[in-house]
């Protein structure tokens, strides 16, 4: 009647903790993690499970474990996305529009709720992270390489902060789900700011500034949308 309960190993756990933080733009390539003892008690777990989870991920290319006073676990710059396009063809296309039809669902909700109840902080907020979007538009044609890990979590920080103004835990939790395993599909494909990265950021800004719930919902929706397109042709150079 049941099949056997698979019960992950320690290490395994604390694995998956850490790839979606470094997934979720929590940490950028270059960051530092915590120093070990700091992180072990952060997540409940002895330094033996701990470093087996590191030298795992270090292994997978997600960490740099750099030694002496001034070393520490580096987040790598590139890690679960490296590799090319050719990869993500067939399947890869099916996951990518599923997680898209997915996140039109999600945010489509978020951003007519978050027209509705957003406050003066949310707008802050949003406001920052749409700033520094536009900001780093402008350096996209630069031989910087952070300018892509920048702008992606700039990017995530204004969607979530869009997630929060709606007060509802349940669409939070959501974005989230989507946001740490949206990089295992489309991540890597990504070498640079494409010049369509920021359309509509600014529009879906205003409109949910100016609470119109409708127009809001609309907005996003197309912006997702022409995000979708974007993957898409991205995949298949």
């Amino acid at each position: 009647m049941f099949n056997p309960i698979q019960l992950s190993l320690a290490h395994e756990i604390v694995e998956e903790n850490i790839r979606a933080a470094i997934r979720l733009g929590r940490f950028l390539p270059g960051d530092k993690l915590p120093p070990e003892r700091t992180l072990a008690d952060q997540l409940g777990v002895s330094r033996t499970v701990l470093r087996q989870a590191i030298k795992n991920l270090e292994n997978a290319g997600y960490l740099n474990v750099k030694r002496g006073a001034k070393g520490g676990l580096v987040v790598n710059l590139q890690s679960d996305w490296k590799g090319d396009a050719d990869d993500y063809k067939g399947k890869r296309l099916d996951d990518l529009n599923a997680q898209y039809e997915f996140r039109t669902v999600i945010e489509a909700a978020t951003a007519r709720l978050a027209a509705q109840r957003r406050t003066k902080n949310d707008l802050a907020v949003m406001r920052s992270a749409l700033e520094r979007m536009e900001s780093l538009m402008e350096k996209r044609q630069t031989d910087d390489n952070m300018v892509v890990p920048k702008f992606m979590a700039a990017d995530r920080e204004f969607h979530f902060s869009i997630a929060e103004a709606t007060r509802n835990p349940g669409l939070n939790d959501a974005l989230e789900n989507y946001w740490a395993t949206r990089f295992i599909v489309i991540g890597q494909v990504f070498r640079r700011v494409e010049d369509q990265a920021n359309d509509e950021h600014r529009d879906l800004f205003e409109a949910i500034e100016a609470g119109n719930a409708d127009l809001a919902e609309r907005t996003m929706i197309h912006h997702i949308e022409l995000s979708r397109e974007n993957a898409i042709s991205l995949l298949h150079r």
